[in-house]
């Protein structure tokens, strides 16, 4: 492949796998066991969702969940393949690229002051104080970071102190992702600076569905 691909799933409506035998013995083993532990239905959807996101577009590129192995922090890969999961409220996105690439979505809540004043950089804060809506802003920093973790795989396990999300303020540059991400609206791009230098990836971000927020991390080099 060439580029990146974007998907987006509802999960709203699904039925709750575990009283739906077809559907749920069609997932991964892997998956099974995991959508097991979860004890609230909607998480069950949403990890079903995801087995079927996964195994669709897997299957697209020639590939099988089974296929999937862990790296050393523990995130799904297939040789040749880089691909990223996220979930929130009703919607599940899935980012596929032959390069390493991070996806994040998050649904608008009451903004977290406390998360912001321990997670987020000085120059995060005063760019978010700076915003007309302060809290797309804190969803936008929020998700960046999120995608940025996931591109590198490093997750939590990287000290949040380490690198700093930069807002570009030319949001023309609109990619032109391939898959099935429509109706949104583009809100602009991010840089990365880590330990003082600048990363070879670029953050861009979207506004789904009136209340969600879309982040995908990809490489640079990455043609869109």
């Amino acid at each position: 492949m060439n580029g990146v691909e974007c998907y987006i799933r509802e999960c709203r409506d699904l039925v709750d796998p575990l009283e739906d035998s077809e559907t749920f013995s069609s997932l991964s083993e892997a998956r099974q066991e995991k959508i097991r532990k979860y004890k609230a239905v909607e998480d069950r959807k949403r990890g079903t969702c995801a087995g079927l996101l996964i195994a669709e577009r897997l299957k697209a590129h020639g590939h099988s969940p089974d296929e999937i192995v862990l790296d050393a922090h523990g995130r799904p890969r297939i040789d040749g393949l880089d691909f990223n999961i996220s979930h929130a409220g009703d919607y599940v996105i899935m980012a596929v690229s032959d390069s390493s690439v991070g996806c994040d979505i998050e649904r608008l809540r009451d903004r977290k002051s406390a998360i912001a004043k321990r997670f987020y950089s000085e120059s995060e804060k005063e760019w978010m104080e700076g915003e007309k809506d302060r809290l797309v802003a804190f969803y936008r920093i929020w998700t960046a970071r999120e995608s940025y973790v996931k591109y590198t795989g490093e997750g939590i396990s990287l000290d949040f102190q380490r690198y700093d999300v930069q807002f570009s303020k030319e949001s023309s540059e609109t990619p032109s992702l391939k898959g099935d991400l429509k109706d949104v609206f583009y809100l602009g791009s991010a840089k990365v600076m880590r330990d003082g230098a600048l990363q070879d990836c670029r953050i861009h971000q979207w506004r789904y569905d009136h209340d969600y927020v879309i982040s995908v991390c990809i490489s640079w080099e990455t043609k869109h």
